[in-house]
């Protein structure tokens, strides 16, 4: 005799789990825009981590640094996705 197993999986999406200033922080800081293909990437839990560290070495001063990724891993998304907040600091900051 077969027996089955009904699944108890969510409804939820795991977007839906975040909440509004995740979400936001999410959308504005580390997802980049593919015009040319019309996608929108979404930075890995590792390439969010070097945005950060990127910018906390900014706005700690602290000087040159380098991010090592292996290959295949994404370190043209994480460049894409530093550069506007490199930018929009440099704005508020030199004016």
């Amino acid at each position: 005799m077969k027996t089955t197993r009904k699944s108890h999986t969510s409804n939820l999406s795991p977007i839906s789990s975040l909440t509004k200033c995740t979400l936001g922080e999410m959308i504005s800081k580390y997802m980049v825009l593919v015009e040319s293909e019309q996608k929108l990437l979404v930075m890995r839990p590792y390439q969010i981590y070097a945005v950060k560290a990127i910018m906390d070495c900014i706005h700690q001063n602290r000087g040159n640094g380098y991010i090592w990724h292996t290959t295949g891993s994404g370190k043209t998304l994480t460049s894409g996705g530093v550069i506007p907040l490199i930018r929009g600091f440099l704005v508020r900051t030199v004016g």
